[in-house]
């Protein structure tokens, strides 16, 4: 009984409490240490692994650092890449520096790192304030960010060395997009063709009334994903292209052929639905998501859109006129 009264003592209580939490504390810190050398161990193997892999008797210490880190880097090894880059830089000149530097900051935009990659894109713009290409890099650092009015700031100086790029122009067209401003993207769609996604995703969920007077018709197949997925009564028929692709929808019957070959299948075996991939025109890559800025490469042209005709799901009614 005197045991129980004590157990239900505040004070005695505070004591427990204090124990546990002295105990989690020590093996935290107890872990903290083992995990700490355990990461040692580790980055002194890797480090060997330099005398192993290369004749260190013909290269230097720089070349095989550079020829290391680029191998993990293709291999997508990139935690040991940025070590060996980090490593490398803190030995070079200050010329050879920039390019180590640039290295670590695409590397850390790739990851999503993308404090410490604008972190490292101002540091060489510090000391070289007229690389183009460090400036895309870091325009499209500020765009993910969405910190538009630096991105834009980015985009007058690229200006003002005469470089106007199709990632200036797409980080431009984002900004109007997010500002609502219609007329300044329609504007810059009349200049820049390519900006078609972005148009045509913007427009077609905010006024598709607007989008079809606004997008050229020889645009229409580069959007072809959308026009597929607009409601019935949303979409128009004024050319053969589209004759064709709501005919195979099912919303129309104005087209008995196409020479589109998915769509002409469709047309004849309405019991297959249609289905897109997308083919970046910059890396080849093929991706399963429509993009306006490629998923892989961070290219902004527009991608090729693939047809792929599929089984119709269990369940799933066709359309009909």
């Amino acid at each position: 009984m005197d045991f129980v009264l004590g157990y239900r003592d505040p004070l005695f209580g505070l004591i427990l409490f204090v124990g546990l939490v002295f105990i989690a504390s020590f093996f935290s810190y107890w872990w903290a240490v083992v995990k700490l050398k355990k990461q040692q161990n580790s980055l002194q193997r890797f480090f060997q692994e330099l005398h192993t892999r290369f004749d260190t008797e013909r290269l230097s210490e720089e070349e095989i650092l550079w020829l290391l880190a680029k191998s993990y880097e293709q291999n997508g090894k990139y935690e040991k890449a940025i070590a060996l880059y980090l490593r490398l830089g803190e030995s070079l000149d200050p010329q050879k520096r920039v390019e180590v530097l640039k290295r670590l900051g695409d590397l850390y935009l790739k990851i999503g790192f993308l404090a410490r990659s604008q972190k490292i894109y101002e540091e060489i713009l510090g000391h070289y304030p007229r690389r183009i290409d460090v400036l895309e890099r870091l325009l499209r650092v500020y765009e993910q960010m969405e910190r538009y009015d630096q991105a834009l700031e980015v985009v007058q100086i690229l200006g003002e060395l005469g470089h106007e790029s199709l990632e200036s122009v797409y980080v431009q067209a984002r900004y109007l997009v997010r500002q609502g401003k219609t007329k300044e993207l329609l504007e810059l769609y009349q200049e820049h063709p390519f900006l078609v996604r972005v148009v045509g995703e913007y427009l077609f969920a905010k006024d598709p009334k607007l989008a079809w007077e606004s997008i050229w018709p020889q645009d229409l197949p580069k959007i072809a994903d959308i026009l597929w997925y607009l409601p019935k009564e949303h979409i128009r028929t004024h050319t053969p292209f589209l004759q064709e692709l709501y005919s195979a929808k099912g919303y129309v019957d104005l087209a008995k052929r196409s020479q589109i070959f998915e769509l002409d299948i469709l047309l004849h075996y309405p019991k297959a639905r249609l289905e897109f991939e997308y083919l970046c025109p910059k890396c080849k890559g093929v991706v399963p998501l429509g993009f306006t800025r490629c998923p892989l490469c961070q290219g902004v042209k527009p991608p090729v859109i693939e047809y792929v005709v599929a089984k119709r799901r269990e369940g799933e009614e066709s359309l009909s006129v």
